[in-house]
């Protein structure tokens, strides 16, 4: 039985020794590489050699390149430029070539995923405050508060009057933001509110509460021509 062991303890140690020959052998190969790339790289004085025959620009105006020579400066892409980009790639080859890396980073890709697709908590889109946007159209005196029926289903009243003391409308029937697009809400997180600076009226949409992701955007119409089932505690209809 010991000797039985013994020689199972041997197999093992040479397995070992095996997979730990093998390592060294493809980190030498891949060293021996990386040596063999280095030598191709080209150095500074190697390209400015090759390009001697060039050195007279056949044209009438001077390259960049000729000027900075002309004055003694250092070229822009000098021997380190050139050098640092090969030798990144180089390396960078080589490390994925090395046994369990390609595995690893995809592991370690594969747990980002999971860990975005978590169920995370509801974040705060409006602020109570804010403006969401302006309420545009075409500016009308047509009252449509006197017409027998509704004509007008994007029409809003301003406070202010026209210079016959008439009133004054934006009809976004035809044209318009995003704001005429709002749906009606007995309990509305948003209202119009109409700004004033001299002779610039302007009508937006304001939150008078904070709205949380997932809700939606509404306003009162205050006076609706039709009946609200919007299923608000405070509904009107």
């Amino acid at each position: 039985m010991g000797k039985t062991a013994g020689h199972k303890a041997a197999g093992c140690s040479q397995e070992q020794g095996r997979e730990v020959g093998m390592d060294a052998t493809v980190k030498t190969e891949l060293a021996a590489e990386a040596t063999a790339t280095a030598k191709g790289v080209q150095t500074y004085k190697e390209r400015e050699d090759k390009k001697k025959p060039m050195k007279n620009n056949p044209w009438k105006t001077s390259s960049r390149k000729l000027r900075y020579r002309g004055h003694k400066k250092p070229v822009r892409t000098s021997t380190k430029v050139y050098n640092v980009g090969k030798m990144k790639a180089m390396y960078m080859n080589s490390f994925l070539r090395l046994p369990g890396v390609r595995e690893a980073l995809s592991a370690r890709r594969n747990a980002v995923l999971r860990h975005e697709a978590d169920p995370r908590k509801p974040e705060v889109i409006v602020i109570a405050g804010s403006i969401i946007s302006n309420y545009t159209g075409v500016l009308t005196t047509h009252n449509f508060a006197a017409d027998e029926e509704q004509t007008c289903d994007y029409a809003l009243e301003l406070q202010l009057k026209s210079t016959r003391g008439k009133k004054v409308y934006i009809d976004a029937t035809s044209c318009g933001g995003i704001t005429r697009m709002l749906n009606h809400s007995c309990d509305a997180p948003c209202h119009f509110v109409e700004l004033r600076s001299r002779e610039n009226v302007a009508v937006v949409v304001v939150a008078k509460r904070t709205i949380e992701e997932g809700e939606e955007v509404t306003v009162d119409y205050v006076d609706p021509w039709f009946d609200c089932v919007c299923g608000a505690a405070n509904c009107r209809g």
